[in-house]
């Protein structure tokens, strides 16, 4: 008899309506012995990979084939199921290959499923979501060939464990390499051109491709040593390169080689392509061996050939003779259709030309492309003959098949002799030209353009500083201005400063007289000048006019006027203060940033002055105490009034004969040098979570400290540090609402900003500049310039001592810094400043005090214009005040003695 087992599938939404019943299994001539039982096991596997909940009844056929009618019912199944959505028998490149897969389940929403990897477990996911696909992720994989299988474990029991087909791999981490036998890079090939490569590949070459002057000329699949046929090759210069890439998608090409193919070439039809290539400006194109014999019908091209072309589509000129040089197998015979010839003086290039050159084209001739057909390293010493006299015209190379600017070089004369040149032209410096009555010659390094130009257009000129309507807020200007123009002469400009009077008050002879050995050139047509400073001359609150006269040596002129004031509110900077002593006076010595003049006090004593302003001073003070310690100030004030003080440095007056100086803190004998206004610092590696401190230790620089942690390891490190004064960093705008005690730059190599963990800067105010610019201990901020604008860091007090106050600010990186504080609120009675020590003299302009910044010399304090009243301007007005009284009081006397009479 026969036994079988039917199942029908509870759940139909899972299986699609042919599977929803069945037969699974079937043993048939089963001999039953008297009295003897039977066991059968069923294995069952779901082949459909989607789950189900299966319903089994279990049968059995008497000898006749009639079914049992009582078949006995077994126990329903779940049977969830895998499918690897993963391709089968792949090659990857990665030692962790990712495969995807579905579970499906009938009853059971989340599995553990288990990537198993040649019988191993590899990976596992053990929240896996039924009908969700899901990733596993194999880890260590050597190369070579795996077996692997998905198993999810039911949450029911063991028995219902999911196991998924075998999926087949290979891994496969390294690159084909491929190399190239034959020919050598940079050889000469004769009779079949042959490219014999090899390819080496653990697996499978999936494509190996040879392209042969970009073009792709052969594809296979060939692992080892192969030998390609290229058919059909022109003779010249051609350029190979080949790629291949494996079945686990890893890619090797090799770099280009170059062979010269030296077959043979009909000349005749290539002089007849590059003519109509070159049409419809030239009447021909010949190639012709160097014995002067036009190359005709077939010729090897391994030789020395000469390229001549005639021009005959310039407007006014006609039979314009173009020639050259060149090895033929060096040039892409394919390509003699490539270069193109341009010859209208109407053209975009030819008008361009103009307009760059401040001139008008007469003569154009431009050849473009013309490297496809020979690249321009592999010729040079192209000669252009003109039929036609040159008179004053000026002739322009134009380097490239792109007409700019830097293009274009104006030529001289060769040598200066009008003789041939000397050597080969190989560039465009020396490219040059030679001329007669009736033509003119020109020699260039290789075949892109010439243009030949009426120079009848005047120089244009572009002022720079002042700027038309100016109002400048100094007094000491540098003038600055740029003339285009293409034949300067010897002295190309004039120009004159007049007041509204008409009174000249700056010319050419009284300052920088404008030659041409005074300009520097920007681009090759272009003309920048700059004068020495003028400051003598100009008053502060008055309006100018700047006269520019340029002209060219064709006589062409032009003129440009542009109005301009002063409103002078920049003080002069004191740099480098001195002192040296004797027993009985110090002498100090200084320079200013502009012409000042001078004001010295020594501790009370009489000041040394000078009303004469200049950029450098020395004044002496006499009369002093041996071996005592004198604190000194300087204060410079310009032509404007605004004035810069320094305050609080020191000197010693000598024990002894013998002399000594100091600067700055003062002290004993000996110079000391003025505080350093940046220093740096560097190291080799920068290690991360590491705290590093830059120190500064100048008393030039208020920036006393900075501390920073890196999240990443720095190598060749470095840090560099300057104090830019009040002076504002180069393309940064002035901070809005604050009042600047100094600029600092913060400037790091091989830190990137993003490795910054956390940075701090701690810096110094002196309270003497907090006071006089009324602002109070916490409005002070350290600022950072970022994306175009400042910005204030958050800034907190560590110590306020007698001099000074000592701030804490965090920054996420290092740049442009500002240290600013706002100013409070104006009260009914300001704070008044304190005052300089006695000043012996009057000096023009001084100021009150504005702002200080530490200097290594001591406390630069710097002013306004509003004047202090000195001993002379204080009896003066007293006077006056006298004067007032006594009128007043006469006039009051005199009404009252009217009155009586009446």
């Amino acid at each position: 008899f026969s036994v079988g087992l039917n199942y029908t599938n509870g759940s139909s939404n899972y299986l699609s309506p042919n599977e929803n019943t069945g037969t699974a299994f079937r043993f048939d001539n089963v001999s039953l012995f008297s009295n003897s039982t039977l066991r059968f096991i069923f294995n069952i596997s779901n082949t459909f990979a989607r789950a189900g909940i299966f319903n089994f009844t279990v049968y059995y056929l008497n000898a006749s084939g009639g079914v049992n009618a009582t078949a006995v019912p077994a126990s329903p199944i779940n049977l969830g199921a895998i499918n690897i959505t993963s391709a089968n028998n792949t090659v990857t490149n990665s030692s962790s290959p990712i495969f995807t897969f579905l579970y499906d389940s009938a009853d059971d929403p989340s599995e553990l499923c288990t990537l198993n990897i040649n019988g191993v477990v590899n990976a596992s996911n053990s929240t896996v979501n039924q009908s969700t696909l899901t990733n596993l992720t194999a880890t260590g994989l050597a190369e070579g060939n795996y077996n692997a299988t998905v198993v999810c474990v039911n949450d029911q029991s063991h028995a219902d464990n999911v196991t998924a087909v075998v999926q087949v791999f290979s891994v496969d981490t390294t690159a084909p390499t491929i190399t190239i036998n034959s020919p050598a890079n940079n050889t000469l090939a004769v009779g079949t051109l042959y490219i014999n490569l090899t390819v080496q590949e653990n697996s499978t070459v999936a494509n190996l491709s040879l392209y042969i002057d970009g073009v792709l000329r052969n594809s296979s699949s060939l692992n080892g040593t192969n030998n390609f046929a290229v058919t059909s090759a022109v003779g010249g210069k051609h350029t190979f390169f080949a790629v291949v890439n494996d079945s686990s998608g890893k890619i090797t090409a090799t770099s280009n080689y170059t062979v010269y193919y030296a077959n043979s070439e009909d000349l005749a039809t290539r002089g007849v392509a590059l003519n109509t290539s070159l049409s419809p400006s030239t009447m021909y194109a010949r190639f012709v061996y160097t014995n002067g014999t036009v190359a005709l019908g077939s010729s090897p091209i391994n030789n020395l050939f000469n390229l001549t072309i005639l021009v005959n589509g310039t407007s006014n000129v006609t039979n314009i003779t173009v020639n050259m040089s060149f090895n033929g197998s060096l040039a892409y015979w394919g390509n003699a259709v490539g270069p193109t010839l341009n010859t209208s003086n109407d053209s975009a290039g030819a008008t361009l030309v103009s307009n760059l050159t401040l001139t008008n084209v007469s003569t154009f001739v431009y050849f473009n492309n013309f490297s496809s057909f020979i690249n321009d390293s592999d010729y040079n010493t192209v000669v252009f003959t003109v039929p036609q006299a040159l008179g004053s015209r000026n002739i322009f190379y134009i380097n490239g098949d792109v007409v700019r600017l830097s293009a274009i070089t104006r030529l001289n004369n060769c040598s200066g002799t009008n003789s041939t040149p000397n050597t080969s032209v190989t560039t465009a410096v020396q490219s040059c030209y030679t001329a007669t009555s009736t033509s003119y010659t020109v020699y260039t390094p290789h075949l892109s353009g010439i243009a030949v130009a009426n120079d009848n257009v005047p120089p244009i000129i572009y002022p720079g500083r002042p700027a038309v309507d100016q109002v400048l807020n100094n007094s000491v200007l540098s003038l600055n201005f740029v003339v285009n123009e293409t034949n300067p002469s010897a002295t190309p400009c004039n120009y004159v400063i007049i007041n509204t009077t008409g009174t000249v008050l700056v010319n050419t002879t009284t300052n920088t007289a404008v030659t041409l050995s005074n300009f520097t050139y920007l681009s090759n047509f272009s003309l920048n000048f700059s004068s020495a400073p003028i400051s003598s001359e100009l008053t502060n609150g008055t309006n100018y006019s700047l006269n520019i006269t340029c002209a060219d040596v064709a006589g062409n002129s032009a003129y440009k006027s542009i109005n301009f004031s002063i409103n002078d509110t920049t003080y002069p900077n004191i740099i480098s203060p001195s002192a040296t002593s004797d027993t009985s006076s110090i002498t100090v010595t200084y320079s200013t940033s502009e012409p000042s003049n001078r004001t010295i006090n020594i501790s009370g004593k009489t000041a040394s002055t000078s009303s004469s302003f200049a950029l450098s001073q020395s004044g002496t003070v006499s009369g002093l105490t041996a071996g005592t310690t004198y604190t000194y100030t300087i204060i410079a004030c310009d032509r404007s009034g605004n004035c810069d003080y320094l305050d609080g440095s020191k000197a010693t007056t000598s024990a002894s004969s013998s002399s000594s100086s100091s600067s700055g803190g003062g002290g004993g004998g000996g110079t000391t040098p003025s505080a350093p206004t940046s220093i740096s610092q560097t190291w080799a590696v920068l290690n991360p979570d590491l705290s590093t401190s830059v120190l500064p230790g100048s008393s030039a620089i208020a920036v006393s400290e900075i501390d920073f942690k890196l999240s990443q390891t720095a190598n060749n490190a470095k840090f560099d540090v300057s104090s830019l004064g009040t002076t504002a960093p180069a393309g940064t705008n002035l901070p809005t609402g604050y009042t600047i005690f100094q600029y600092i730059d913060l400037v790091t190599t091989n830190i990137p900003e993003a490795n910054i963990k956390q940075a701090t800067v701690k810096f110094a105010v002196n309270k003497t500049w907090l006071t006089v610019n009324n602002i109070q201990e916490a409005n002070v901020y350290l600022l950072r310039y970022v994306n175009g604008a400042w910005a204030p860091l958050t800034t907190q007090i560590l110590a306020s001592g007698d001099t000074s106050v000592t701030y804490l600010a965090s920054t996420p990186g290092f740049s442009h810094f500002a240290i600013g504080g706002k100013p409070s609120a104006a009260s009914a009675t300001a704070p008044s400043p304190p005052p300089p020590s006695t000043v012996g003299n009057e000096t023009t302009g001084q100021n009150t005090p504005e702002q200080t910044n530490k200097t290594g010399a001591g406390t630069v304090i710097k002013k306004t214009s509003k004047p202090i009243i000195g001993p002379t301007t204080f009896w003066i007005i007293a006077l006056v005040v006298i004067v007032a009284v006594v009128g007043i009081y006469f006039f009051l006397t005199q009404k009252k003695g009217e009155k009586l009479k009446l």
